[in-house]
């Protein structure tokens, strides 16, 4: 399936899909694709997701959180 992820009552801003990925596992790096995206937001939002996700890394004062392929998704503060 696809997912849409929106903030502030937008329609989405990113979406994600599995077509092609599902029962794959992680990527082995170097390869093809998308290795890390970065979602530029509030503390307080970076803050909440922390709570929701305590084994995400902090990486320079980036929030990094990992997809089942390895896909990373930083969140920072602007």
């Amino acid at each position: 399936g696809g997912s849409f992820y929106a903030a502030d009552g937008y329609h989405h801003h990113v979406a994600t899909n599995v077509w092609n990925s599902r029962g794959a596992g992680q990527r082995e790096l170097p390869s093809t694709g998308l290795v890390e995206f970065e979602i530029r937001t509030d503390q307080s939002r970076i803050d909440a997701v922390r709570q929701l996700a305590p084994q995400s890394e902090v990486d320079g004062g980036r929030l990094v959180l990992r997809d089942p392929w390895g896909t990373a998704v930083a969140l920072t503060a602007h």
